[in-house]
């Protein structure tokens, strides 16, 4: 370890006006009271993935993924089953016919190219391009087939299963509608109506939006006549009352 020089003159002069060179530690500023001092928050920790839980927990997540799964599997159920239905759904349409027709032909047209062309390789061996034509014709063929199924039938089938799906919802929404209808009958009272004409328009009427039946006072009312039946056309049942 090297001294200090004693002969220096910042030590051998009366003048104390020097200055000791101060390390780089000492020249820091001070640190705070209990600066290095860390409290954890009193907010609970995120759990990640591999966290430790409860098993109140353990069994609420084991029968979200369970309930989750059988979802799944459900609705993977219930699009296999459409996927099918669309495939075997035949419309009754012109152009569907048609285009079926086709891809009937052509597939008959490529399987037949193909037995052809093993035949012929069988019985002239020495003459196999005559085959190999054929066969590359037939699966020509048998392409086109598949592709009027994939491209024309396939978007012609699900465009009419959906319209079909959509008539079958809208013709259960009216018998559920009727069938409310029915579950609480609606009755119609008249009072002042004198001219039959009158009475059958609004019996027409009634019948239109599904009333069960027009109460009409037995006095100072319109009598359901012949006028009031043409005028009706289809009247619902007539009930008279014996109030006044």
């Amino acid at each position: 370890m090297s001294q200090r020089n004693p002969m220096n003159e910042r030590y051998t002069g009366d003048h104390k006006g020097g200055s000791t060179r101060k390390s780089a530690a000492s020249a820091k500023p001070v640190s705070r009271a209990a600066a290095s001092v860390r409290t954890e928050s009193d907010k609970p920790k995120k759990k990640g993935l591999f966290a430790k839980r409860t098993p109140e927990e353990k069994q609420e997540h084991k029968a979200e993924r369970k309930q989750e799964a059988q979802e799944s599997k459900e609705e993977r159920k219930t699009g296999r089953a459409r996927l099918r239905a669309i495939q075997r759904y035949v419309p009754d349409t012109p152009q569907f016919k048609a285009l079926n027709r086709k891809r009937i032909l052509y597939s008959a047209i490529g399987l037949g190219g193909m037995v052809i062309a093993i035949i012929l390789s069988l019985i002239m061996p020495t003459m196999q391009i005559v085959p190999i034509v054929i066969m590359i014709v037939s699966w020509i063929f048998f392409f086109i087939s598949v592709r009027i199924d994939s491209k024309q039938l396939r978007p012609l089938r699900q465009e009419a299963y959906e319209r079909a799906e959509r008539k079958a919802r809208a013709m259960e929404m009216a018998d559920s509608k009727a069938s409310r209808l029915s579950a609480r009958p609606l009755f119609i009272a008249l009072d002042g109506i004198t001219d039959p004409q009158n009475l059958g328009a609004v019996i027409r009427s009634a019948a239109a939006f599904g009333v069960n039946g027009v109460i009409l006072p037995e006095r100072r009312s319109a009598s359901v006549n012949a006028a009031a039946w043409k005028v009706s056309a289809e009247p619902p049942r007539i009930c008279q009352s014996l109030a006044s």
